[in-house]
């Protein structure tokens, strides 16, 4: 049961958007991108951020405080307030940005200031598939005590409830909802006066106070909005007195102080914002009269849709939002979790151009409308969780009328018979696409497929989001696509805005005088038989123009976690916090390992990183998320390490090594197939206990002879095939012997992987089905490195690393906090911000930015990663040479470098990539871009033009951005590449079985060896070896090469392997992109070592 607690709480809906969602700064839109602040202050006195138990036994949590004092929240009554009841959790799609009600803000940001803003008006609710669903019917909200209605309904007089009050206790009246309206109204930077003329309020002094409890709301007229739009959060009370207090001349509303301040007339105050990390604590508003059925609310910034899933299947999330199609089926089959829907006026649709010829020719724009797929991009963009659009008057507006208007309908038939009544010859045109939006780009290849078999071919441009943003706004694409949503489920309002002769938002720039009078009546008209006679012929007529294709109408969705009720919707569709609740609850923790000793005294702020994923495990011999690489490498310290140079600023690994700081000595003998270490003497595990040579023998052991280590992958190449072979001389020396010497054998031991573990606690921790304790491991660490790790809150991914004191080596930094912050534009924006000091993972698109900021460094540097296309010869025609070779010859590399990597990328010719000391891509021939040779070729090897599916995979919108690029190429030899944008399950299931001809794959190999490489790549019968090929000669090259220690002979065997490579052409190598890191002012000792994991213990700040 949950419980119900009258405390003063502020949960309200995203207010008033329904207008303003397809500006600048789009409401809820995917266009919309979230902008950080700079500033964290909130306008009350802050409690510590609530955190997850750390999976080692930690400090508490570093928690950013609120950067000004605020006016403290009134008490909680004890009575009322529980202290066995824990908040929710909830990860909504975005951050929050701002907080001021009155201007354009992050989707996140409407939830939070729904929480914190409590409008005059609120719905009824009916239970539909376990949602309230708002109705068309409107009461007073818990801040009234009654509302009249005078005027023919043009007029609303309410009455205050005695006792409401805002967050720090003062009294809610009438002049704070008076001051609400007339700042909207009045003010010059509100974007309130764009829903206005709906209601028919052209002047603020229509709304006027009687009384301090008693005010009321005038239009001009009666209309249908009035109701509806005082049910909006922007239109909650603000504390006149703090406003009036904090205005400048400048600012004489007092924007700039409420951008990052609130005093609650909400069901909740806000308690803590941390910036950084995006956390907002909510905890119940003591003042607010209404009910509220949890004890807060923890609302957690994890744009990462993929962890925000993971998070709410572990229970480590109560609530998400904003979670996209294709993961939805995965939380329906999840017995713990439950999934709501329910249909929303949200509307996609593809828009066409009249300016562009020929889609000034209607016949042209309705041929186009039948030769779209709908049921297809239902079932396979949207998984079946949206619904057939019809127009832009969706099925939850009370005028809906798709069928009875004709809507179109898949029929290419009908589709080729109207392209041919058009008159027009077939032709090319150009369809944006925003880069972030990978939905648009699967659905534009599959109306690609279709509108080619009509005549049209349709160029798809995939396009930086600013860059997409820029030219739609200036009307400079044909064809493109665009999504609204708008609060208040009004047709007339939609219609005005999206179709409305000049509107800023109607980007087809159509103009049909009789749909313009009939919006134009219709958002005045009360009378509910004329507005669905209004609204259906607005409805023909759309479908008549066919100025835009109506895709999709997507379901508004909320998934939960197990015993969570009071899913809410109303007309804004924000989630509605303080309806939800759940059973008795308590927060999952992970079991404490040993207290790391205490760290020495450090004069300096750590350090705040973020790198591209979080961490998802420890333990250091299983495979795991790139983030945890990072985590792992500052927590374990192998044998070996490289001498260092400085190229370009960073401090770049040589091919030598030397001991680590563990090591005091090491001798090699046997040919250099034997390294014999001593252990430095001090050297320490993070609680203090010392590092022996038995602690590295057995991590040898288990990475060898455990059943679950993935390290036996690479012991081949080291030709260890025993543990035996490893051994504990005394406490302090150990051997490692290879069975001959191998050129890889030195750079292995600097792996990570090779750490030492604390021998006597995993065989504490072991069991007989966990005789290595892996399960320990994956959540426990007690560190041989630079650091020890004090918290880890699995909630929000941030790890908090501590300076090991035990470590003898050097860390240039007083410790290091790790944000999980997925969302590369966020991480950029932070970092340009000074509230993160390095970051990693950040896409090419972004590095020129960063180049341009003066606060900001950009390092580089070639790496060994290979990106390429895979041809599996079993496919024909794919089993003729020539024919690869010709598509290798038709690809524009040069192309895919600068526009897909930004420059930031070098050519990768074959497997062998520029870093690695027999790389000689020139002189093995590797293909250039030849369109002429290309044709040339293909036209030798016989074959007739023919269609080939390529697969992509969902995620990776670089490979989706370079399809196009290619199928272009590809299409003027006279190969139709049929692109398949596959989800990312989906992609690599059927890409580890062999299911596709061609498809897009990435490596990255730690060590820069050639012949590790091409073993993985090019052997026959690799399991990563999807290209199917097997060239014997290659095979035999690779074999002698890893293990020959020659470098002449190693460069000689890796020329000709170049060489077969190049001639097979089993692969097109698209590009080696470059290892990148940026860090802020002021930041030292960037280092690259052979695995490219960033070294952290070498950062540090000048001074």
């Amino acid at each position: 049961m949950s419980r119900r607690h009258n405390l003063s709480r502020v949960v309200q809906v995203t207010g008033i958007a329904l207008v303003l969602f397809v500006t600048a700064a789009s409401c809820g839109s995917e266009d919309d991108e979230t902008v950080s602040d700079e500033s964290a202050v909130v306008a009350t006195t802050a409690a510590p951020a609530t955190t997850a138990a750390p999976a080692t036994t930690a400090a508490p949590a570093t928690t950013a405080a609120p950067a000004t004092t605020a006016a403290p929240a009134a008490p909680a009554d004890d009575s009322e307030s529980p202290s066995d009841c824990d908040p929710l959790r909830v990860s909504d799609q975005s951050d929050t940005d701002i907080l001021e009600l009155h201007l354009f803000r992050s989707t996140g940001a409407y939830t939070t200031t729904r929480a914190l803003s409590w409008p005059p008006l609120d719905q009824t609710y009916e239970v539909n598939n376990g949602i309230m669903e708002g109705t068309w019917e409107t009461v007073p909200s818990a801040l009234i005590e009654s509302v009249e209605w005078s005027n023919g309904d043009a007029t609303a007089t309410f009455t205050v409830k005695d006792g409401a009050a805002f967050g720090d206790g003062k009294p809610i009246t009438a002049h704070d909802f008076v001051y609400t309206f007339k700042r909207a109204i009045d003010s010059a930077g509100s974007y309130i006066p764009l829903l206005l003329p709906f209601v028919d309020i052209d002047s603020s002094d229509l709304i006027e106070a009687v009384d301090d409890r008693t005010f009321s709301v005038s239009a001009n007229r009666p209309t249908a909005l009035l109701e509806r739009f005082l049910t909006f959060q922007v239109f909650a009370p603000i504390d006149k007195e703090l406003a009036e207090a904090n205005s400048t001349e400048e600012d004489p509303w007092a924007f700039d102080y409420f951008v990052d301040h609130n005093n609650s007339s909400g069901p909740y105050v806000l308690t803590n914002w941390d910036r950084a990390t995006g956390e907002l604590v909510l905890d119940v508003n003591p003042g607010f009269p209404g009910e509220v059925n949890n004890c807060g609310v923890i609302i957690k910034n994890i744009p990462d849709a993929e962890q925000r899933t993971q998070l709410l299947q572990n229970g480590e999330l109560d609530v998400i939002m904003g979670v996209p199609p294709r993961l939805l089926p995965v939380l329906e089959e999840d017995p713990n979790v439950t999934v709501y829907r329910a249909p929303s006026s949200r509307v996609n649709y593809l828009y066409m151009n009249r300016a562009y010829p020929p889609l000034d020719n209607k016949l042209v724009r309705q041929a186009i409308s039948w030769a779209v797929p709908y049921d297809a991009l239902l079932e396979n963009i949207q998984y079946g969780y949206a619904q057939k659009a019809g127009t832009l008057v969706t099925s939850p507006m009370e005028t809906y009328q798709g069928e009875a208007a004709g809507a179109y309908t898949f029929d290419l038939d009908k589709a080729k018979e109207v392209f041919e009544q058009s008159g027009v010859e077939p032709f090319s045109i150009e369809l944006g696409v925003q880069q972030s939006q990978t939905q648009d780009q699967q659905a534009a290849v599959l109306i690609q497929d279709n509108l080619r078999q009509i005549g049209i071919d349709l160029q798809i441009n995939i396009l930086p989001d600013g860059d997409f943003q820029g030219r739609r706004n200036n009307r400079e694409m044909p064809m493109a696509f665009h999504q609204w949503y708008s609060w208040g489920d009004d047709p007339f309002y939609q219609m005005t805005f999206l179709a409305g002769c000049g509107s800023f938002v109607n980007f087809a720039d159509g103009c049909n005088e009789r749909l313009d009078e009939i919006v134009g009546e219709g958002k005045f008209e009360i009378d509910p038989a004329r507005r669905a006679e209004l609204s259906l012929e607005a409805q023909q007529i759309m479908v008549d123009e066919a100025s835009r294709v109506y895709l999709w109408s997507a379901d508004w969705t909320i998934a939960t976690g197990t015993g969570i009720t009071g899913v809410k919707k109303d007309f804004s569709s924000v989630p509605r916090l303080e309806a939800l609740g759940r059973g008795d609850f308590t927060v999952a923790t992970a079991t404490a390992a040993e207290v790391a000793a205490p760290a020495p005294e450090c004069a300096d702020d750590p350090l705040r990183v973020s790198d591209q994923s979080d961490t998802d495990i420890l333990e250091l011999h299983l495979f795991r998320s790139t983030g945890a690489y990072t985590t792992t490498r500052a927590l374990s310290w192998p044998p070996l390490d490289q001498t260092y140079e400085v190229n370009n600023g960073i401090m770049e690994g040589t091919w030598e090594t030397v001991p680590s700081a563990l090591i005091e000595s090491v001798e090699w003998s046997n040919g250099d197939a034997t390294a014999t270490f001593t252990v430095k003497d001090g050297a320490a595990f993070g609680d203090g206990k010392p590092i022996t040579a038995h602690d590295f023998v057995y991590t040898f052991k288990r990475a060898i002879d455990s059943a679950g280590s993935y390290i036996p992958l690479l012991l081949p190449f080291v030709d260890i095939d025993s543990s035996d072979l490893i051994e504990a001389v005394d406490d302090r020396t150990f051997s490692v012997s290879a069975n001959r010497p191998t050129a890889l054998l030195e750079r292995f031991l600097t792996f990570q992987v090779f750490a030492p573990i604390d021998k006597e606690l995993a065989e504490a921790n072991s069991t007989e089905e966990d005789p290595w304790a892996f399960d320990y491991f994956v959540d426990h660490n007690n560190s041989s490195g630079p650091y020890v790790l004090t918290n880890w809150d699995r909630a929000t991914g941030e790890l908090v690393l501590d300076v090991n004191p035990g470590f003898p080596g050097e860390v240039n930094n007083c410790g290091v906090i790790i944000k999980n912050i997925p969302d590369a534009e966020q991480r950029t924006q932070l970092l340009q911000n000074g509230e993160l000091d390095v970051i990693m993972g950040v896409p090419p698109r972004l590095l020129p930015v960063l180049e341009e900021d003066p606060n900001v460094t950009v390092y580089r540097a070639p790496s060994s990663r290979v990106n390429y296309l895979y041809m599996n010869r079993a496919y024909p025609p794919l089993d003729n040479k020539l024919v690869r070779q010709a598509i290798s010859w038709a690809v524009p590399y040069d192309a895919l470098l600068e526009n897909i990597q930004y420059g930031y990328a070098q050519k990768a010719g074959t497997l062998v990539t520029s870093p690695m000391e027999t790389y000689q891509g020139e002189a093995a021939g590797a293909y250039t871009f030849d369109l002429d040779k290309a044709k040339e070729v293909f036209e030798q090897s016989g074959v007739e033009p023919f269609s080939i599916e390529l697969g992509v995979q969902q995620s990776q919108t670089q490979d989706q951005q370079a399809a196009v690029l290619i199928q272009d190429n590809l299409r003027q030899i006279g190969i139709d590449l049929q692109i398949n944008i596959l989800p990312d399950g989906d992609f690599q299931g059927r890409r580890n079985n062999r299911e596709m001809p061609m498809a897009f794959h990435q490596w990255y190999s730690w060590g820069d060896d050639p012949f590790y490489q091409m073993t993985f790549l090019a052997g026959c019968g690799s399991f990563v070896n999807f290209a199917d090929g097997c060239n014997e000669r290659l095979d035999e090259i690779v074999g002698e090469g890893k293990f020959e220690i020659d470098p002449a002979r190693r460069a000689e065997l890796s020329l000709e392997a170049q060489q077969i490579m190049v001639d097979e052409a089993s692969r097109v190598y698209l590009w080696s992109a470059d290892w990148t890191i940026a860090t802020g002012t002021g930041i030292t000792g960037v280092k690259k070592d052979f695995s490219s994991v960033p070294r952290l213990e070498a950062l540090g700040r000048t001074g």
